[in-house]
Formats: C-alpha cells, sequence, structure tokens
C-alpha cells in the first residue's frame, strides 16, 4: 500500500480505526462525517441508488482502496462494464474529483472488483 491511501491516512484524514471492518452504515457516516473510502463508497451508493441512478461499490487490494461507479455518461476511460453498463470509476476521498477520476496511480482497470451494484 502506497501513495494516495498512506498520505491520506498519515495525514489524519478521516477514518475510524475503532469501527469493525472500517465500514460504518450511512446512518452512523451522516453524524459525524468521519469514515473512510469503503463508508463514503457505501453511503454514495446509497444515496444513488435512493435517486435511481446506477451505481457500484469497487474495492482493490492491489490499491486499498474503495471508490464508486457511477453509470452517468461522462468522458472518461476510468470505467468497467457490467451487464450492458458502463461505471465509471470515482474517488470519495479527496476533493475536486468529478465523476471519472481518480488518482493517477489506481488507473488500471485490472485491479478493481465490482462488489455491489445496483440496476
Amino acid at each position: 500500500m502506497g501513495g494516495f491511501i498512506s498520505e491520506y491516512h498519515s495525514e489524519g484524514l478521516p477514518c475510524k480505526a475503532e469501527v469493525v471492518a472500517g465500514i460504518q452504515s450511512p446512518y452512523e457516516f451522516i453524524h459525524d462525517l468521519e469514515g473512510d473510502c469503503d463508508t463514503r463508497s457505501l453511503l454514495t451508493f446509497a444515496l444513488l441508488e435512493g435517486l435511481k441512478i446506477k451505481s457500484s461499490v469497487w474495492v482493490s487490494a492491489e490499491y486499498g482502496h474503495s471508490i464508486i461507479g457511477i453509470a452517468v455518461p461522462t468522458n472518461s476511460m476510468n470505467y468497467k462494464s457490467l451487464h450492458g453498463t458502463r461505471y465509471f470509476a470515482t474517488e470519495l476521498t479527496a476533493k475536486g474529483f468529478r465523476v471519472g477520476m481518480i488518482a493517477p496511480e489506481h488507473t488500471d482497470m485490472d485491479n478493481w472488483n465490482i462488489v455491489l451494484y445496483n440496476n
């Protein structure tokens, strides 16, 4: 693990080490706004599902990270296809990232696995 993820944790950014498996429910996260990539991905997935926007949660053992994939039109090569739908990778733990944007060192799509999705 290195790069962006190591920096994120070394800077003391919102991550709750005492949370089992490091994942809070969306309800828990909304109350204190402290959570890491898994928690933020789960909340975003739940919100997008409520809005009827196709989305997916991605994890990478290689990067030690989790992101959201969003099925909206964008001009990005950072996507995975599932059942004919393109889900565009989107970073949630840093400011300034738009749909289809992830850290440059995380752009190998073979290193990402979709673990949750909605249709």
